[in-house]
This record gives C-alpha cells, sequence and structure tokens, in this order.
C-alpha cells in the first residue's frame, strides 16, 4: 500500500523530509506549501509535485494520507489541529507546540479519531543512538545511575551566520532549547524507556545579538 503525503513547510521540510519520503516505497508525496511562490514552485518543479500557497488547500485533496508539518513552532498547533481535523495522519516537527496544554489536546485528537501522531525525532535512528539503546535493553552495563551528555553546535557561534530569523526570535517560539533540548529529552526517553519527573536547568544567550539579512543586528 502507497501512502500519500502533504508537507507544509519549504525549509526543513523540502531538505530533509521531502527525500526522505521520497526514498520509501511506501509513500508518495503529493504535494508541498510555502509561502513564497518563487520557491515553493522551483522546490515542486524539482520533485515533479504539485504546490500551493496556502496550505489549508493542501488539507482539503482528499487523497492526502499524511500531513508533514515542518514550519516554525507557533504554527504547529493550528496545522496540525486542522489536519487531524480533516482525518490525516500527521507527522509534527518538533518542539510540539507552544504550550504542554496544546500538544495534549492534539493527543488526544488523533487518538480520539484512531489517527497517528508522530513526532518528528529522526536522531533515535542514528547508529550510535541505536547501539546505546541495544546496550541497556541487553543489560550489558548494569543498572542504569545517571546520564551525562554534551550537545557541541558550532553552526551558530557566529552573529553573522547563520542570519537573524525566526529560529532566534521568541514571538515566535524559537531558540535552541526547543529545537535541540527536545532532541535530549527524546534521547533519554527513547533509550532508556524511562520517564522525566522533574527538569531543573538554567539560560543563558551566548550571542547576544546576530545580524539580519538587511543588516542591522538584532537582540
Amino acid at each position: 500500500m502507497t501512502y500519500k503525503v502533504g508537507i507544509i513547510g519549504t525549509g526543513f521540510g523540502a531538505k530533509v523530509h521531502l527525500p526522505a519520503f521520497q526514498s520509501h516505497q511506501e509513500f508518495e508525496v503529493e504535494i508541498i506549501a510555502g509561502r513564497d511562490p518563487d520557491k515553493t514552485q522551483g522546490i515542486a518543479k524539482a520533485a515533479g509535485i504539485s504546490y500551493t500557497t496556502n496550505w489549508m488547500d493542501l488539507l482539503k485533496i482528499d487523497g492526502i494520507d499524511i500531513v508533514a508539518i515542518s514550519t516554525p513552532p507557533y504554527l504547529h498547533y493550528e496545522m496540525a489541529r486542522k489536519s487531524l481535523l480533516q482525518n490525516k495522519h500527521i507527522l509534527l516537527e518538533k518542539p510540539t507546540t507552544t504550550t504542554a496544554l496544546q500538544a495534549k489536546e492534539l493527543t488526544t485528537l488523533a487518538q480520539d479519531n484512531n489517527l497517528i501522531g508522530m513526532l518528528a525525532h529522526e536522531f533515535r535512528y542514528m547508529p550510535g543512538r541505536r547501539v546505546i539503546s541495544k546496550i541497556l535493553k541487553e543489560d550489558m552495563i548494569g543498572n542504569l545511575r545517571e546520564i551525562h551528555g554534551n550537545y557541541y553546535y558550532g553552526f551558530a557561534a557566529s552573529p553573522e551566520n547563520p542570519k537573524f530569523g525566526w529560529l532566534w526570535d521568541s514571538r515566535y517560539d524559537g531558540g535552541l532549547l526547543g529545537a535541540m533540548g527536545s532532541h535530549i529529552i527524546d534521547m533519554i526517553r527513547s533509550t532508556t524507556n524511562l520517564e522525566i519527573k522533574e527538569v531543573l536547568g538554567k539560560l543563558y544567550t551566548r550571542v547576544e545579538k546576530r545580524r539580519t539579512n538587511e543588516g542591522e543586528m538584532r537582540k
């Protein structure tokens, strides 16, 4: 059986979701939605699929089984909710939604309608992560007592590149805590099968201003 897919988002959705779905024999990407007409049309033409600049139009297509949502976090709740209400399964980028309450509502909506709602935690399938899971599952090192982990991402060290965008803007639920912190939480849960009861953390901003495409420095 082949499942037909619609993708919302021309950033990560085009770079990661689109080729991933197209490489799998059980999925067929039908359409991609994006705000920029020229960019979206170019992506669609190269991939041999159709496109739209209105994501709501994508949901009205009867043949679409799955909607992959790869947009800034502040848009997740509305897009996911309306996709589920249109009886579509969803693959939703992390962080899930702006609030835990919204995430719980989407989970309930999916379950009540017998739909699949999945977060795109692709790092679960990295070889190193699977080795860790195997070590713990087969009890190779005894009882788990502590987990120590470090993430180093040099791509954001310069205030000049990448340029200021939604990822750096709190108004759009940006920030690397949501982008990468969600991966750390998922890594612990998926490798240990344990749930996290409490989190204590300290936040600071390493690069306090970043240059926009227009040349100004934004906080």
